[in-house]
């Protein structure tokens, strides 16, 4: 049997509002035609132009296109497997954009690191966290924590799932695509960074993945946050729970720090016009 895949759908109405009542009878379609049983979340601004929908389902949702034609809608999704493989995107380009159709891994970044604790031992440290290279990182000591300003591009996996009640919930929000809360199932994958000579993933998140039972090699460390421009994208902090103490790693990865060039091209595009849609 395969995996569940969550969807992050992303749709822009290119003319006119979005009509709620047509809207759901949309939402009920992809229901059906998908076998959904879990509850799908339906986000939608407040000038009715954007709409997110969220959802996981046993089969990816094939019929997109046709629910949402392309004559009237822009779609972009963001799917992550059940089983832990990357994160893809893909997008369904209107007829009138000349941006063409992607079907990727998504990519997302952060560009600054906090590493909170000892920061004399922190610093005393930081190879064995992060590999020579970052000595050639920008970095300023602070009372409780290290600041180090390096950038770095990454895949990961963030699946979540909804309760199994098959309801629609239909959601008015300020802020579409939606700011996300803190996902516990989630994996780090590719990590290319700015700077060479970065082992991260080796060291530091080596022990994260092997979960170590109440110890750990880093006791001088309370957590490390990845943040874009000042937004949290991953925390890896210690829980405390005597013989089950262990690294615990959450993250929000989703379009607000997903840097595909499509997306980035489409973000520029909708920039360009005054964010008019």
């Amino acid at each position: 049997m395969g995996n569940f895949t969550s969807c992050k759908i992303y749709i822009e109405k290119l003319k006119g509002d979005i009509d709620l009542s047509q809207l759901e009878a949309c939402i009920l379609q992809l229901q059906d035609q998908n076998i959904i049983n879990q509850d799908i979340d339906v986000y939608y601004s407040p000038l009715r132009k954007k709409v997110e929908i969220r959802f996981s389902a046993k089969w990816y949702p094939t019929m997109l296109g046709e629910i949402f034609p392309n004559s009237e809608y822009e779609i972009w999704n963001i799917t992550s497997d059940e089983g832990g493989w990357k994160d893809q995107i893909r997008y369904y380009p209107s007829t009138s954009n000349e941006i063409q159709e992607v079907a990727e891994n998504t990519k997302y970044r952060f560009d600054q690191i906090k590493v909170k604790g000892n920061t004399q031992k922190i610093n005393e440290n930081l190879k064995r966290i992060f590999g020579s290279g970052i000595i050639n990182a920008n970095r300023k000591t602070h009372e409780d924590f290290i600041e180090i300003n390096i950038g770095c591009t990454y895949t990961s996996n963030n699946y979540f799932r909804n309760k199994y009640e098959k309801q629609i919930n239909i959601i008015e929000s300020n802020n579409i695509p939606i700011e996300d809360s803190f996902g516990q199932e989630t994996e780090l994958w590719d990590l290319n960074w700015d700077i060479e000579k970065i082992d991260f993933k080796n060291r530091f998140y080596k022990e994260v993945l092997n979960k170590p039972n109440g110890k750990t090699e880093f006791p001088f460390i309370n957590s490390i946050e990845f943040s874009l421009s000042g937004r949290i994208t991953n925390i890896f902090e210690w829980n405390e729970n005597g013989l089950w103490s262990n690294w615990e790693h959450r993250a929000i990865n989703t379009y607000q720090n997903c840097v595909n060039k499509q997306l980035l091209m489409f973000q520029n595009q909708r920039n360009t016009e005054g964010n008019k849609r």
